[in-house]
């Protein structure tokens, strides 16, 4: 009798399992919103590109991705002095600065991925923007969305490949524009220029329409100042400095007094600028200045240098 009932039992999990059909174990994580509910309200659009945002202070260790965009450059070119001794700066930034990176080195690794992080999330707003009403918040988050992915972009394309100015035709980095996941060929270094160029001026076009007095997300003269530099990269000297001009509008230069006292602040010349605090910092560094955790900021003063490279043209 036992046997029988537990045939019995067994028949009708196995029956009402059957019923359920696929969508029974198609389910979305508790933390996780699908696109389809994201992407209904602006609130969520704006979720989507804070997370995009806070990914360049995600990283390991000390090492986020705002401080590979900000300091590799420098390091890996004559602006910046790295000493190998492993008790100055904890021995980071040693190798870039030596040019011995080896492929699967963090300095190789990690800024990839953050900075493709970055662009999977601007390309899922890019994606989903057009289910959103028109308004100009909705411009508003194009427009930076456009702007970070480039941003994020020119990065890449100028630490993973020769430069445009001498090899456009070589190849360089992986251009993805929408979300997905298949492989892709490498794009040569003038199809991303090209790329970038058709975005940011799309961005600016975007962003002009709005003001804000928030310089923690990239605003109208952030865009202009990234755009002039990407024309700065190419030769274009009529469009670049038209852009600089533009991302100069309604910026005040700080007199001597100043200059000194607020340069590590975010001040009149910063365009853009975010901060790095202790209870949203994947590093277990923390730099104490006066007192407060150093802030990383990123001071796109672009605007300045590509104004005057151009004028010495």
């Amino acid at each position: 009798m036992n046997r029988i009932k537990q045939t019995i039992i067994a028949l009708a999990i196995g029956l009402s399992l059957a019923n359920c059909g696929d969508d029974f174990l198609d389910t979305t994580s508790s933390d996780q919103m699908s696109d389809s509910n994201t992407f209904t309200t602006i609130d969520g659009a704006q979720q989507v590109l804070t997370g995009a945002y806070d990914w360049l202070t995600n990283g390991w260790l000390a090492h986020m991705t705002n401080q590979y965009i900000f300091f590799l450059p420098d390091i890996m070119g004559d602006d910046a002095l790295v000493t190998p001794d492993p008790n100055y700066n904890y021995g980071r930034f040693v190798s870039p600065y030596q040019y011995t990176v080896s492929p699967g080195s963090t300095y190789t690794d990690d800024p990839w991925k953050g900075c493709y992080s970055i662009i999977d999330n601007t390309n899922a707003i890019l994606d989903n923007i057009g289910n959103l009403a028109e308004s100009a918040e909705r411009n508003r988050i194009e427009g930076e969305a456009l702007s970070l992915r480039a941003y994020t972009y020119h990065f890449l394309v100028r630490m993973y490949a020769k430069p445009v100015n001498k090899y456009p035709d070589n190849p360089s980095i992986i251009l993805r524009i929408s979300s997905g996941t298949e492989d892709l060929p490498r794009a040569t270094v003038k199809d991303v220029y090209n790329q970038l160029v058709v975005d940011m001026e799309k961005a600016c076009g975007l962003l002009d329409q709005h003001s804000s007095s928030s310089k923690a997300y990239i605003g109208a003269n952030a865009a202009h100042g990234i755009l002039a530099r990407l024309y700065l990269d190419l030769g274009d000297e009529t469009n670049g400095i038209k852009h600089a001009n533009a991302a100069l509008k309604g910026v005040n230069l700080m007199n001597t007094a100043v200059y000194t006292a607020d340069f590590c602040e975010v001040n009149s010349e910063t365009l853009w600028a975010f901060e790095c605090p202790t209870d949203d910092n994947q590093s277990i560094f923390h730099y104490p200045l006066s007192g407060i955790c150093v802030e990383m900021i990123m001071k796109m003063l672009l605007l300045v240098i590509a104004h005057y490279e151009f004028q010495r043209l």
